[in-house]
């Protein structure tokens, strides 16, 4: 099978996808998680709230919801600043700031999935509230 690879545009699944699309398609990416980030952080301070009340900052599951919120919300305040400095510029590219922030951001955000993971499955906060064996006993 003879294979050309050239500056074609991307395809996958069928839908074809200019290079220069991409930027835009970050740039309304990033909008859209800003947007998804707001209810988020609602209900996440609506199941927190209470553990404080009621522990303080003194339990594992109070200090886990403080660092997971914390973290969570230094990546929104990335997010803000990437769509804030991108919003007026041509073709929405980014700059070198842009993607130095971007960067940095990816293993914040993989660490707040992390200890989002924790207040689900192992402290049986959440949605659902995981199959926690520590909400059992409390």
């Amino acid at each position: 099978m003879n294979h050309t690879y050239s500056q074609s545009p991307v395809k996958t699944l069928g839908v074809q996808l200019s290079p220069a699309a991409l930027p835009a398609l970050a740039y309304y990416s990033n909008i859209l998680s800003i947007v998804t980030a707001v209810p988020a952080i609602a209900s996440g301070i609506v199941q927190l709230a209470p553990v404080i009340q009621r522990d303080g900052f003194s339990s594992k599951k109070a200090q886990t919801g403080v660092m997971h919120a914390l973290i969570s919300d230094l990546t929104v305040f990335a997010a803000v600043y990437n769509w804030w400095s991108r919003r007026d510029t041509a073709g929405f590219l980014p700059s070198t700031t842009n993607a130095v922030v971007s960067a940095a951001v990816v293993p914040t955000v993989f660490f707040a999935a992390f200890l989002g993971g924790q207040l689900t499955y192992q402290f049986g906060m959440g949605i659902g509230g995981g199959s926690s064996s520590t909400k059992k006993k409390q």
